[in-house]
């Protein structure tokens, strides 16, 4: 049983979102999944201008429970796949991973946990991406601090 649905909706477990703009054409992505279950579904990117008939990216995916165990047709799952899936209540972690920045007090002790504060600033980054990318932003002088929780930083986070 496939579901398929378009254009910023959402119906039923299918979700499509317009994400962003290539050269020539504004793309949308759908996420679907075979059965109720959730335990695989697929994903596909296509452009709005010709009602989604051509399409840039596509591929499947396979979980276990809620976590995200697999996925296949491309090299690495975009950003914008894995941020809905997480929006969705899937674990994602494995793939993708919260950086929080500047209103961070990060701990060089490992007996000592930073802190995260309400509101501080963050990006979700693919994990193999992640400390790179945060180190990018601070040699760059954009970002003061980073943690990183998914990657093993011991943290605290507080109301204040």
């Amino acid at each position: 049983m496939f579901v398929l649905l378009r254009n910023t909706k959402e119906k039923n477990d299918m979700k499509t979102e317009t994400t962003f703009t290539n050269d020539k054409n504004t793309l949308e992505f759908t996420i679907g999944f075979h059965n109720e279950t959730k335990q695989t579904g697929w994903f596909e990117y296509s452009d709005i201008k010709t009602g989604g008939n051509n399409i840039y990216e596509e591929g499947g995916l396979w979980f276990d429970g809620l976590k995200l165990e697999d996925y296949d047709g491309v090299y690495e799952l975009r950003v914008e796949i894995l941020n809905k899936l997480k929006e969705m209540g899937f674990d994602v972690t494995e793939h993708l991973v919260t950086i929080y920045y500047n209103d961070v007090y990060v701990s060089f002790n490992k007996d000592e946990p930073s802190e995260i504060y309400v509101n501080c600033p963050y990006v979700n980054k693919p994990i193999d991406e992640a400390r790179e990318y945060a180190e990018i932003m601070i040699n760059n002088g954009d970002w003061e601090a980073y943690c990183i929780p998914e990657l093993g930083d011991n943290v605290i986070f507080h109301e204040d």
